[in-house]
């Protein structure tokens, strides 16, 4: 059985990221496209120009309608991506959620943009429970999973700390950082600000942050010039590097010194592939998945990066916990 998707939104991660037969998948319209079980046939945005450019590469037979509100009058479908701006994503919310076609909904992050419209779905999704996937890609990454079973084994040893970089703001861009982070190291339980600077409703600046007994440093700047996106996680028996916003996954591990005796350096000695290339097939391909446990711990960040978001609104620093 073909399962129906449509897309909220006509912007770049809707479809304007990738083309078409490129090695990359990196929209949600080119996952819908190569996906065996799939087929895009709707999608929605206020601009007639924007649609008209997005069916120009994906496709003339699929239907666009100005609002969400249109396309769920005009056609039943199955699955649902919100890629509209963030201050957009409750109305589409609140829309899927009470239809009753659509069995699976993707949203973009960040999920909302107040307390009020947190609150208001979680009774939304309890009385139309759903799949409901966030679209932090790194969960859904083969390797970042492999990566984290790799930690567990406790083959690398303890995780000592970590230190991350990244371009853009910590509610945006960070919200990814803050995933992995959890993901990989575990729950965040405090972040403390220095430096911070406002831009355009966004934080910059350093933070340390604690996941338990685990300490960190992560580190955000503009990004007019180029995109960065990096963490180093140290453990006791070796070292591991995300790099390239997670195309390129090494691992070091404790090796002697060629150098010193009775010295031990870091060697790499493994490297991940990147199927960080096909990210939006990954998240796609996730949400087929009979049970979904993910949810659950993105929407415990989303309310800590409400929470995080709103107390830097009235502080030029800040020291937030879990307490």
């Amino acid at each position: 059985m073909v399962i129906k998707a449509a897309i909220v939104g006509c912007g770049n991660i809707s479809g304007f990221l990738d083309i078409p037969n490129q090695k990359n998948i990196l929209t949600h319209a080119h996952a819908y496209a190569v996906h065996k079980d799939t087929e895009l046939v709707a999608v929605c945005d206020p601009i007639l120009e924007n649609r008209y450019s997005f069916v120009k590469i994906w496709g003339q037979d699929i239907r666009h309608y100005d609002s969400f509100q249109t396309l769920l009058a005009s056609q039943s479908i199955d699955i649902v991506s919100i890629c509209s701006p963030t201050d957009f994503h409750f109305e589409a919310m609140v829309l899927a959620l009470k239809d009753t076609n659509i069995k699976t909904i993707i949203c973009e992050k960040p999920f909302v943009q107040t307390q009020e419209e947190l609150d208001q779905l979680k009774i939304l999704m309890h009385i139309h429970p759903k799949k409901i996937l966030l679209n932090f890609m790194r969960r859904f990454d083969p390797s970042i999973q492999r990566l984290r079973l790799l930690i567990e084994s406790k083959s690398l040893g303890k995780v000592l700390g970590f230190n991350g970089k990244f371009t853009k703001g910590i509610y945006h861009n960070g919200s990814h950082m803050l995933e992995l982070i959890e993901h990989l190291c575990g729950d965040i339980t405090s972040l403390e600000s220095r430096n911070l600077t406002k831009v355009e409703g966004d934080f910059y600046g350093n933070f340390n942050l604690s996941c338990s007994d685990i300490q960190g440093v992560i580190q955000n700047f503009s990004g007019e010039n180029y995109a960065l996106f990096e963490l180093d996680i140290i453990l006791s028996k070796g070292r591991i590097l995300i790099k390239d916003s997670g195309h390129t996954i090494e691992v070091e591990t404790v090796e002697p010194s060629q150098k010193y005796k009775n010295y031990f350096n870091l060697k790499k000695t493994r490297t991940f592939d990147d199927t960080m290339s096909r990210n939006l097939y990954n998240t796609i391909n996730f949400s087929f998945k009979e049970k979904i446990d993910a949810f659950s711990q993105h929407l415990s960040l989303s309310q800590k990066l409400l929470d995080i978001r709103d107390k830097l609104q009235d502080a030029n620093e800040l020291n937030w916990n879990t307490q």
